[in-house]
């Protein structure tokens, strides 16, 4: 399904947006 793709896509978005935050706080 096109949604669900959607969904994955967005949990991958999510996990890098928040692992590049990690990265900077610890930098």
């Amino acid at each position: 399904r096109h949604q669900d793709g959607d969904a994955a896509e967005q949990a991958a978005l999510t996990m890098i947006a928040s692992s590049t935050r990690r990265l900077k706080e610890i930098t």
